[in-house]
């Protein structure tokens, strides 16, 4: 039996990148989707996985675009 997961290292790797790109600091992307600095810096280090409501607040400042968020990763349960 196979899951999905979202590796925590390319979701922060993912949100950084689209983060910069659009030159959003993490403390101006925090402000503006209703999160802390600190939050941000953790997901975009791989240390959480975002909440679907967390996803869906940076996507709508990201345009709306959920392209941003890395593909799944299939694991194999032991």
């Amino acid at each position: 039996m196979s899951r999905k997961i979202i590796d925590m290292q390319k979701q922060g790797d993912a949100i950084a990148n689209k983060r910069k790109k659009l030159r959003l600091t993490q403390a101006e992307l925090s402000h503006k989707v209703g999160l802390s600095r600190s939050y941000i810096a953790d997901t975009e280090a791989g240390q959480y996985t975002l909440s679907l409501n967390s996803i869906y607040r940076i996507a709508g400042e990201f345009m709306k675009d959920l392209n941003f968020m890395p593909n799944m990763t299939e694991i194999q349960d032991c």
